[in-house]
């Protein structure tokens, strides 16, 4: 058999075979995420004694973090799914830019390690709602230091307790900002 007959009767195996490599070495990479995470590649940002933990050049403090329950418009409260929490955390950040945490994302991590992110679909008719990026709602107004204010919310299961707000900016990682619920 010669190289070229080899060729014309092999030649749907190469676009199969670049799938299937493609397809298992994405399979990989999410298995080392999920050890980058599991085996606390993270570096996490602690508050010192007054309560604010560095971050990105900025500082980050948890003021609250409480069980709420959520009204609408209307002041009507919003019915939250059986067996499920409402919480509220109130965030500073003091930051020497408006950019230094710009696209955060805020996410609670239960006592016993699961993770909830902000304004879930169960709070979509909630009043109030605050969309927190970590930065001025004007950035252009003040363009210095300025210390900035913010609320997030979350359904957890009444099961679970809260054990820590994280703040994370994806060009930051593997750091990131741990504010122990505790430390309010």
């Amino acid at each position: 058999m010669t190289v070229g007959r080899w060729l014309r009767r092999n030649a749907w195996a190469f676009p199969v075979m670049v799938a299937v490599l493609a397809l298992s070495s994405f399979s990989e990479c999410e298995q080392r995420y999920d050890a980058y995470r599991r085996d606390g590649a993270l570096v996490a940002s602690r508050p010192g004694a007054d309560g604010w933990a560095g971050y990105g050049g900025a500082r980050v403090r948890l003021v609250r973090l409480r069980e709420f329950r959520p009204v609408d418009y209307a002041r009507v409260p919003v019915a939250l799914p059986p067996g499920t929490t409402a919480w509220e955390a109130e965030l500073e950040f003091d930051l020497p830019s408006a950019e230094a945490l710009s696209g955060c994302q805020i996410r609670l991590r239960s006592g016993s390690g699961w993770i909830y992110t902000t304004n879930p679909a169960e709070l979509r008719r909630m009043s109030g709602r605050d969309f927190v990026n970590c930065a001025p709602d004007d950035p252009g107004k003040n363009p210095g230091r300025q210390i900035v204010a913010g609320r997030a919310h979350f359904v957890v299961p009444a099961t679970e307790s809260p054990g820590a707000v994280e703040v994370i900016r994806a060009t930051l990682l593997p750091r990131y900002a741990e504010l122990p619920s505790g430390a309010t």
